[in-house]
């Protein structure tokens, strides 16, 4: 990978006023100006041109509520930005080495003041090659850093126009957006409120294996990952980057790859309304792991109305309602579900399919219902893939697991797996069907 060693930052608040939008941009300014010392000026995507700090002075006192805005400032080096629009402001900024190291601590104090003072929603900071390296998709863009050999090792998806690209959602520090909401892990890291609507703020407090977690006021929560910035490479800090990524949980509120990650979650959410519900998975050294090696369970529940809280902290198994929380006592049934597109995907839904009926057959549980009920695996796909479903492919992924005939109705494909003592029973239907059946079971239990 050819490298230069810069750190890119960003910073997103909301503002109430635009008097609080004209100071916001005013130390937006004088910060650019102890940066560096800039040689040109740009709105949005015009034509560059020498800077003029009288005009761009005359620009933010100009800036009204209806405003949008987004204006650039650098050198050979270096590029600062300032967006804003409708209340909203959005803060960029690249810098060399140099730059930073000799104005890093100014540039922590400067996002932790804004994160504070306004209605800070998210900053970060980090090195501009891994966040390339992680949130690049296009393959020719890759290239402009990448070797064919580097490119070659990393997963890769399909786009709807049939081009291949990078699929980023495997990759510990993609920005993936969520509500209106950056979720990453990266070197230094802070967030605001309105992530605790989502993730109840105990969870990142209580995160482990990172530099430090601090509180500060109004709420702000800075995290920092590893020591150096620059360092991102270092074994140990890629492992604390996936890590935080998987306590978090972040890959199970979004993702836009059609099939998920296919890797066992060591957090779940369940949002029913006005209410967060929340699984943590420990082992018995009570450190974070997968979920089938959990034997340690941390549920929060958090009332978004009354901003009520509560924690329980268990040690044992899971049962069978931990992988299908729909149960249907009167049929015998106990249901899970996955929602995927096939078409974005190279092999046509094969590793999906397989890793997801893998997952739900091979579970070591101790309940007394799950030998006398139904286990069954919806999985909801678009109506023109229930006829490309790849099942020769899927069942050779299954040798020692018995397989039953293929069955076909209206809307809906199915066949039965037996493995020892555990069963599964997988429906393959069409998209259109999934809001029937959430109207018709419910909510998740917890």
């Amino acid at each position: 990978m050819k490298e230069e060693q810069q750190i890119y930052g960003m910073l997103r608040v909301d503002v109430a006023e635009q008097k609080e939008a004209v100071r916001a941009a005013e130390d937006w300014l004088s910060l650019v100006r102890i940066f560096i010392e800039p040689t040109y000026f740009k709105v949005e995507e015009d034509i560059p041109e020498s800077f003029d700090l009288a005009k761009v002075k005359k620009l933010i006192k100009e800036l009204g509520d209806v405003s949008e805005v987004t204006w650039l400032i650098g050198d050979e080096e270096n590029e600062l930005s300032f967006s804003y629009f409708k209340g909203r402001i959005l803060e960029k900024y690249l810098l060399s080495k140099s730059v930073f190291q000799v104005n890093q601590s100014l540039l922590k104090d400067y996002l932790l003041r804004k994160m504070t003072t306004y209605s800070g929603v998210m900053a970060y900071l980090r090195d501009f090659a891994e966040y390339r390296y992680n949130n690049i998709s296009a393959i020719d863009e890759r290239l402009l850093f990448e070797t064919k050999e580097e490119l070659e090792q990393l997963p890769m998806l399909r786009t709807l126009d049939g081009k291949k690209k990078i699929d980023c959602n495997q990759l510990a520090g993609y920005d993936i957006y969520s509500k209106g909401l950056c979720f990453t892990s990266c070197w230094q890291m802070y967030f605001g409120q309105p992530y605790y609507t989502m993730i109840p703020k105990q969870i990142f407090q209580e995160v482990q294996q990172i530099e430090y977690v601090k509180e500060h006021q109004n709420q702000v929560l800075e995290i920092q990952l590893y020591k150096d910035p620059f360092n991102w490479r270092h074994e140990s800090n890629l492992k604390f980057q996936r890590l935080f990524r998987d306590q978090m949980g972040f890959d199970s509120l979004a993702w836009d790859n059609g099939v998920g990650l296919l890797r066992e979650p060591y957090i779940e959410y369940i949002y029913p309304k006005d209410f967060i519900h929340t699984v943590q998975y420990q082992n018995d050294s009570l450190q974070p792991t997968p979920k089938k090696t959990a034997s340690h369970f941390i549920t929060r529940s958090y009332d978004l109305v009354k901003g009520a809280y509560k924690e329980k902290r268990v040690k044992g198994a899971l049962n069978a309602q931990a992988f299908f929380p729909w149960v249907d006592e009167a049929q015998s049934k106990m249901v899970a579900y996955r929602v995927i597109d096939p078409e974005l995907t190279l092999d046509n839904g094969l590793a999906a399919y397989t890793y997801y009926i893998r997952d739900y057959l091979d579970i070591d549980v101790i309940d007394d219902k799950y030998p006398e009920y139904e286990a069954i695996l919806r999985f909801y796909i678009p109506e023109k893939q229930m006829e490309q479903i790849p099942f020769d492919e899927i069942f050779k992924h299954f040798p020692d697991t018995k397989i039953s005939q293929i069955k076909r109705k209206k809307g809906t494909i199915s066949v039965e797996l037996k493995k020892e003592k555990n069963h599964l029973r997988v429906l393959f239907l069409d998209y259109n069907q999934l809001n029937e059946f959430i109207e018709i079971q419910g909510p998740q239990k917890v």
